[in-house]
């Protein structure tokens, strides 16, 4: 009999999402776990020929070496722009950042407020821009979107229709870069009273039936039918539900209706993917909701995605390749998969291996699937000691990517 899956896949499932762009306190104000080479790394990329960051959090502050313990040089606000090459250092430091901990490495910025350079911590910026300077956006308008969300409190519902109008009043006829930027902006906010808010609470009040249920799982609830639901929907919320509890979730399929023809290529591959795992959640109650190949294509999605656009300004995207492949090694796809008792791997964990390794036999999680696949099978497909070390180590190795 099979039983549950590793807690820890569940953990490591939620910190990857609730990473990308959570939480509130301010940057480097608790404590930290600093790395011991502190040395910063010259390598600069050599394609985009500009980096530009705005600062997700409220007086960030710029060292002069990529170090919580280096002099200050000056801050960034909430929503404040900076510009880099490309730099990031070569040790990384861990800080917690609205209540979630982040493992990241410095980025050698230049402030544009006064032009001062030094280097930030990359959990506390949001990248924006990276590529030719004849192809930046237009940080103008980008500013003043900025300033507008930075005046919204994400605990009140109308913030979201307040930040949806101004996008809708000033990016109507925007392309490129600076649509980019504007749907990075405003997806950022409405995830950070997503996960911030309590909105929740009140869907918990709605008396659900049994169909309402059903139709939010199949997508296609009326956000009309409820007078609350009418003002999610305003303010750019759909519905979601896990464990018979139903909750607001970002409605991409609006943001992909209003940038649709405006942003560039891989952002319009993004918001596309975006939407259908939103739509089609991998996880549900924590284990696999959609079968073991659809998790694996989207895994090699997203790796293929991350090689084609490695400066691409969205940080679930790379989040995604990491934790989906935790998902097929160590999760209900993989190792999770297994009898505590005899400690037998599930027969499925070698034909869903079998399959990454027949249909993407380039891909790198290919390589990684047959590394594990070959100790297994020399182990008898036993979860013994070398199979659980190999695991932990990978694990480990992709925690803080």
């Amino acid at each position: 009999m099979r039983k549950p899956m590793i807690s820890f896949f569940s953990a490591m499932l939620m910190m990857a999402f609730f990473a990308c762009d959570s939480g509130r306190k301010t940057a480097e104000n608790t404590d930290s776990s600093p790395a011991e080479n502190t040395e910063a790394s010259e390598n600069v990329s050599s394609e985009p020929e500009v980096f530009i960051y705005t600062s997700k959090v409220d007086k960030l502050r710029i060292r002069n070496e990529p170090s919580q313990t280096a002099e200050v040089s000056t801050s960034m606000g909430e929503g404040e722009f900076a510009t880099g090459t490309g730099q990031v250092s070569d040790n990384k430091e861990t800080v917690e950042l609205r209540g979630v901990q982040w493992i990241e490495p410095y980025h050698k910025i230049t402030t544009l407020k006064d032009q001062k350079t030094g280097w930030a911590f990359g959990g506390a910026l949001s990248l924006v821009f990276a590529g030719a300077k004849a192809e930046q956006p237009d940080l103008d308008k980008l500013g003043k979107l900025s300033a507008h969300i930075r005046s919204l409190d994400v605990k009140k519902l109308d913030s979201g229709k307040k930040a949806w109008d101004f996008v809708k009043a000033n990016f109507a006829g925007s392309k490129g870069a600076t649509a980019d930027g504007a749907l990075v902006l405003l997806e950022q906010l409405l995830f950070r009273m997503e996960t911030e808010g309590d909105y929740y609470m009140q869907t918990e009040k709605i008396a659900w039936k049994e169909e309402d249920y059903m139709a939010i799982f199949q997508n296609k609830f009326s956000m009309d039918k409820f007078p609350y639901t009418k003002l999610l929907a305003a303010s750019g919320f759909t519905l979601g539900s896990a464990e018979g509890m139903v909750f607001p979730i970002v409605d991409w399929r609006a943001l992909k209706g209003f940038f649709q023809g405006k942003v560039t290529a891989p952002m319009q591959q993004f918001v596309d993917q975006s939407l259908l795992e939103s739509e089609e959640p991998a996880f549900s109650d924590a284990h696999l909701a959609i079968s073991e190949e659809a998790l694996i294509d989207r895994a090699i999605f997203w790796e293929k995605f991350n090689l084609a656009n490695p400066h691409f300004p969205k940080p679930i995207a790379q989040e995604s390749a990491r934790w989906l492949p935790l998902a097929i090694i160590n999760g209900d796809a993989g190792l999770g998969n297994r009898d505590y008792d005899t400690k037998e791997i599930s027969p499925d964990v070698k034909k869903t291996w079998e399959y990454v390794m027949k249909k993407y036999p380039s891909a790198q999680l290919a390589k990684t699937v047959k590394e594990i696949y070959e100790l297994c099978k020399a182990e008898g497909w036993k979860y013994s000691d070398k199979v659980e070390h190999w695991g932990n180590d990978y694990a480990e190795e992709h925690r803080g990517m």
